[in-house]
């Protein structure tokens, strides 16, 4: 027995052993884990500018030596910026490194949240990759003015949220007017008593308002039509019916009438701009929500809202409304219209939040109405205590806000109370001039017509222009361009013409008709010397005639007749114009066979002109025979004319009279007629 139990102890002494051993011998899993344990800068406290560095603490807390780790920062608040990096060096295990990631703008006052996230690739722990801070700017600076003016008009600017201000302007006052004539953009700088600085900055679109219209007219009784006006954009185009009338008669660009005498109606359009009127941010209480009362100057439609929280807890913003005061209505909602309901994610406290969504709460001239501003859940709202139930605390020259009550959701009991944020509204913008549009009532339909030239050449058009109808025929219709039923029209005939328009208007059972005249005016008639065959250099006069005046090509000569030496086949045309102006052209060939002027002899031997050009003589060699000779300008012009009195085998031409320019001499003896070409030059 103690054998056997000896056996047992040294099995499970061997066994124990065994599993020590394993143990040992196993591999060590290693993890990789990046993460960010801080965001230290930007700091708390202090002032921020626009280039404010964004410092992180990564650590490493995995077991393995990690490197090449992407940080992201997301910062969201007055504004939305995103920026990324990486940190390139090694991070032992268990190890931390400050990395700046980069800079953000903190140049605008409220809260600014950053999300710093890193995403090592193979990363075996993600709860450990974020890290999330939010620092407060101050101070908060808001501009409080309109966000639309008209041409010509001069708004006001006022700043809050700071101690002292400096404008993009210039001044350092609290307010500034200003009168763009362009969209213009704004910016104010506050600082506060602690010497941090923030700005602000608003847009003013300006409108030019501009209208147009023109009258129409029909016939029937009643008679019935359509008048146009065309307007600025973004406009709503209003009728009336006299320049003072106050009743819009029809809206739109097209306003459709029906009457049985001629009238006249007036056209005008106007614009909708946007404004807001702030109440005050200085908070101090808090609850639910707010009642209050406001009255219109005139008639406004309230749209959105800006509300100061108490938290960064998701809300459920409601806005409610009564036609007269709240008061006696403040813990139900019978007498209240809901205009709107939303998911809203505060900014927190310091700043004002806009709420996401319009709502159209129409408040007319003069009418005083009850706004309820509510949390439905989620956070507070900020509001102050004021004077006094009723007391005016906030207006511009559009608004007037009255002090109210606050407190739970429809129990809104504490009193004094004023709503911390800004109304914004919408109200009639740019008028444009009323101008007036007339509808005329015919009983019939008076045609003219007027022709832009009573004649024309031949092959040319004239433009016919009808007035005084709707509907347009021409006739006769064949040529018509481009169409015989348009008002204008042209033509293009090839004899004289009489041609006739029909007009109708609608409802009109009688038609009107004028007729107009259009002469044709052919071309001259020309002639011109007929084609035919000639030598190289022979000389030729060419002769047209039938026009008034003539024009040549080649040579521009505007004379009837034209002397020339073509060398090879050319074709001349002559463009003569008649007394009226008309033209007309006509051509022919002179055709030149295969002997140059080189070739031509007399008495076989080779005629030789020299000098060429020539300046006070020019002498012709190989003559050889009594000769006449007669000397040509450039255009035909004979200017010279002589004979030989000896067979000399030299003539000896004075050619010091001669201005500059090419002559041609003609040579005739007893065989035949040699021409040739010189040129005399100074």
């Amino acid at each position: 027995m103690q054998f056997r139990s000896l056996f047992v102890l040294l099995i499970l002494a061997f066994k124990v052993n065994a599993l020590c051993v394993l143990k040992t011998n196993l591999p060590k899993i290693i993890i990789a884990d990046a993460g960010i344990s801080a965001i230290t800068s930007p700091s708390t406290g202090g002032c921020y500018n626009t280039t404010q560095s964004v410092v992180v603490t990564i650590q490493n807390f995995g077991t393995t030596v990690i490197s090449n780790i992407p940080v992201n920062v997301y910062v969201t608040g007055p504004l939305n910026q995103t920026i990324s990096s990486s940190y390139a060096p090694a991070i032992g295990v268990g190890a931390s490194v400050s990395f700046t990631v980069g800079i953000v703008n903190m140049n605008f006052g409220g809260v600014y949240t950053f999300t710093a996230t890193t995403n090592l690739p193979g990363d075996g722990n993600p709860n450990n990759d974020f890290s999330i801070t939010t620092r407060t700017v101050s101070p908060v600076i808001n501009i409080v003015g309109p966000l639309n003016i008209c041409l010509g008009n001069t708004v006001t600017l006022n700043a809050t949220g700071g101690n002292t201000y400096t404008w993009s302007t210039g001044p350092n006052t609290t307010s500034i007017s200003v009168s763009p004539t362009i969209t213009s953009t704004y910016s104010v700088a506050g600082t506060n008593t602690a010497g941090c600085t923030a700005i602000q900055i608003i847009t003013l679109s300006v409108t030019d308002p501009t209208i147009s219209a023109t009258g129409t007219a029909a016939c029937g009784n009643p008679a019935n039509g359509t008048l146009t006006a065309t307007a600025f954009t973004p406009a709503i185009l209003n009728w009336y019916a006299t320049p003072v009338s106050t009743v819009v008669l029809g809206t739109g660009n097209n306003f459709s009438v029906s009457t049985v005498t001629t009238t006249t109606y007036y056209a005008e359009a106007a614009s909708t701009f946007s404004n807001s009127l702030f109440t005050t941010l200085a908070g101090g209480n808090s609850s639910f929500g707010n009642m209050f009362d406001v009255q219109s100057v005139g008639t406004v439609t309230l749209s959105g809202l800006k509300m100061h929280f108490n938290s960064l807890t998701t809300s459920t913003v409601e806005v409610w409304y009564r036609a007269g005061t709240f008061v006696g209505f403040e813990t139900s909602n019978a007498g209240w219209t809901l205009a709107y309901t939303g998911t809203v994610i505060p900014l927190g406290g310091g700043v004002l939040t806009p709420i996401p969504g319009t709502f159209a709460i129409t408040v007319p001239a003069g009418q005083i109405y009850g706004i309820y501003v509510t949390t439905n859940g989620g956070s507070g709202v900020n509001y102050t205590n004021g004077s006094f139930l009723g007391n005016l605390f906030a207006s511009n020259s559009d608004l007037q806000y009255y002090e109210g009550k606050g407190g739970s959701y429809f129990n809104v009991t504490s009193v004094p109370r004023i709503f911390n944020g800004e109304l914004i509204y919408k109200k009639q913008g740019c008028t444009s001039p009323r101008v007036p549009v007339t509808f005329t009532v015919a009983t019939g339909v008076t045609v003219t017509a007027v022709v832009s030239n009573t004649a024309v050449c031949e092959g040319s058009s004239a433009t016919f222009t009808a007035a005084g109808a709707a509907n347009y025929t021409w006739s006769p219709p064949f040529g018509i361009s481009p169409s015989p039923n348009s008002p204008i029209v042209s033509a293009s005939p090839t004899a004289y013409t009489t041609y006739t328009v029909i007009g109708s208007a609608p409802g009109c059972t009688a038609q009107g008709s004028a007729t107009t005249n259009l002469s044709v005016i052919p071309g001259p008639t020309l002639s011109i010397t007929p084609s035919q065959t000639v030598s190289p250099g022979t000389i030729l006069t060419l002769t047209t005639g039938g026009a008034f005046t003539y024009s040549w090509s080649p040579g521009g000569s505007n004379n009837t007749t034209i002397l020339i030496s073509p060398t090879v086949t050319t074709v001349y045309t002559v463009t003569g114009t008649n007394s009226f102006g008309c033209t007309a052209s006509i051509t022919t060939t002179v055709y030149v066979n295969g002997v140059g002027l080189n070739e031509l002899k007399m008495k076989n031997e080779e005629l030789v002109l020299w000098p060429n050009p020539a300046n006070a003589f020019l002498i012709i060699e190989g003559v050889g025979e009594k000769i006449n000779y007669r000397v040509y300008d450039a255009i035909g012009k004979e200017i010279l004319t002589g004979q030989t009195q000896t067979s000399s085998s030299k003539l000896e031409l004075n050619t010091g009279d001669l201005p500059s320019g090419l002559y041609f001499i003609a040579l005739k003896g007893n065989e035949r007629t040699v021409s040739k070409k010189f040129v005399v030059a100074r």
